[in-house]
């Protein structure tokens, strides 16, 4: 006997499928040594805190990409620190989420990073949240020039800001 939780569990494992990684797309054409800057903020009741990240692309086949990745993490409470890891972005990656459940806007806007002007795309996805139907709400604008693709990103949860994401520079290897 499975038990609730274990039916819980093979039901959600039977609406999984697999989707491109959109990462993987946008890092997947640069040539070893692309890099891109991003600074990223979270918003917690603790107070905010900053990360300027590095990613630098290693290597890629068809299955991943490899990155090397610097942070410095900044906030009131603990200071600065640093630290590197390795990051593997796959081609493809597992999830429960459709675009069904999501009510999804899109649209064309122009945004200034690092002193350039850029023509991103934009999507807009917002899922219901758990029983109180609070809204989880993700907006990402993409952009080519950018390794990664990903020019922007902020989230929100119940209409508050969760995290952002911005790219500060860049450079791409082609």
């Amino acid at each position: 006997m499975l038990g609730y939780v274990g039916m819980l569990f093979a039901l959600c494992a039977q609406d999984a499928h697999t989707v491109a990684h959109p990462r993987f797309e946008g890092w997947s054409s640069c040539k070893p040594g692309s890099w891109v800057g991003v600074r990223k903020e979270t918003f917690a009741r603790t107070g905010r805190t900053v990360w300027d990240i590095t990613r630098r692309k290693r290597s890629g086949d068809a299955a991943a990409v490899t990155l090397d990745v610097e942070t410095v993490k900044q906030n009131g409470r603990t200071g600065r620190r640093a630290s590197k890891s390795t990051e593997r972005i796959p081609a493809t990656y597992t999830t429960h989420l459709t675009h069904e459940d999501a009510v999804v806007k899109t649209g064309v806007e122009t945004l200034e990073l690092a002193g350039r002007r850029l023509r991103c795309r934009w999507t807009e996805e917002a899922y219901p949240n758990g029983a109180d139907a609070r809204w989880y709400v993700r907006k990402t604008w993409r952009a080519a020039e950018i390794p990664g693709g990903i020019a922007r990103t902020e989230i929100t949860l119940a209409g508050r800001p969760d995290l952002a994401e911005v790219v500060t520079g860049w450079r791409r290897e082609l």
